[in-house]
C-alpha cells in the first residue's frame, strides 16, 4: 500500500518540476527577444529531476548577440554552488549593484569588457540568472555601450522576477485606503502586493522603465523608487529591505506590502 501511495507523491514532484523547466524555458526564449531588434538564434537546456539550466541567445545583424542562462537547483545551497562556480571568472568594478547602481538580487555581480561586451549574474533563492551581451563585429565604446547595459540588466531583472514568480503562491487581498488589491506569499513568505492596484488605491503616479525593470512614484515629497527583483526599496536617501524581491506573476508586478507601507 504505501508502495502504491508513493507513486502519485512522486509523480506529482517530478511533473512539477517539468513545468517549472518548461516555464523557465518560454521565460529565457521571451526575454532574449525582449528588445525588437534581436531575433531567437537557439536555445536549450538540461534537466533533472529537481536541478536543471536552460541556454537562450538572440542576435543581431550578425554584429552582436545577447546570451541569457538560467539556472535551477533544489535549494539554496546548491544555488549557492552554482554561483560560487561563476563569480572567480568574472572579475567586477561594482560589486552588489547592477550597472544601474541599483541592486539585484540576493546579490549580483556586472562587468564590462568581457569578450568585448558586458555581463551580469544575479541570484536568488534556487534561481541563478546570467545575461551576457557580446560583439562580434566593431568594439564598443569604453565603459560599455550604455544602451546595451541597460537592456542587459533589465533582462536579467525580469528573468530572475518571472522565475521567483513561479514559486509565489496566491493570498488573500489586502485592503488599502477602502480599496481590494490583489497580493500573493513570496518564496520566503513575504506579503506582496500587486503594485499598480495598490498605487491606484492611494492615487499615486506611478512610473515604470519596462526595459530597465524599476518602477517610482513620488510619495510625501521623496521619490520612491523600486527595482524589479531587488530585495530593498528606495525611500529618498534612505533604502529599506525586504523579504522577498520584487517578482513578476502572471504579468503583474508584485512588491513587498510591509516594504511600501514603510515609505509612507
Amino acid at each position: 500500500m504505501k508502495q502504491l501511495m508513493s507513486i502519485p507523491l512522486f509523480c506529482m514532484t517530478v511533473c512539477g518540476w517539468a513545468d517549472m523547466y518548461d516555464d523557465c524555458r518560454a521565460i529565457a526564449r521571451a526575454e532574449v527577444v525582449s528588445d525588437p531588434a534581436f531575433r531567437i538564434d537557439r536555445s536549450g537546456g538540461d534537466r533533472g529531476q529537481d536541478s536543471f539550466f536552460y541556454n537562450a541567445t538572440a542576435r543581431l545583424a550578425n554584429r552582436n548577440s545577447l546570451l541569457l542562462t538560467i539556472y535551477k537547483r533544489p535549494d539554496e545551497r546548491g544555488a549557492g554552488a552554482v554561483w560560487n562556480g561563476i563569480i572567480p571568472n568574472l572579475q567586477t568594478d561594482q560589486p552588489n549593484v547592477a550597472f544601474s547602481g541599483l541592486p539585484l538580487g540576493a546579490a549580483v555581480r556586472q562587468n564590462v569588457g568581457i569578450r568585448g561586451g558586458c555581463s551580469i549574474h544575479a541570484i536568488d533563492g534556487l534561481f541563478v540568472v546570467k545575461a551576457h551581451v557580446s560583439y562580434s563585429g566593431s568594439r564598443p565604446p569604453e565603459g560599455g555601450n550604455s544602451d546595451d547595459k541597460i537592456m542587459c540588466e533589465g533582462v536579467a531583472r525580469r528573468s530572475l522576477a518571472r522565475c521567483r514568480g513561479l514559486q509565489a503562491q496566491p493570498a488573500q487581498n489586502i485592503n488599502v485606503n477602502g480599496t481590494e488589491v490583489g497580493s500573493v506569499t513570496g518564496p520566503r513568505g513575504d506579503r506582496l502586493v500587486d503594485l499598480v492596484r495598490y498605487c491606484e488605491a492611494l492615487g499615486l503616479e506611478l512610473t515604470t522603465n519596462q526595459r530597465l525593470g524599476t518602477a517610482s512614484f513620488t510619495q510625501g515629497g521623496e521619490q520612491v523608487i523600486i527595482p524589479l527583483a531587488a530585495l530593498k526599496i528606495k525611500d529618498g536617501p534612505r533604502w529599506i529591505e525586504t523579504t522577498d524581491i520584487s517578482l513578476i506573476k502572471s504579468g503583474k508586478w508584485y512588491v513587498s506590502y510591509a516594504g511600501l507601507e514603510a515609505t509612507r
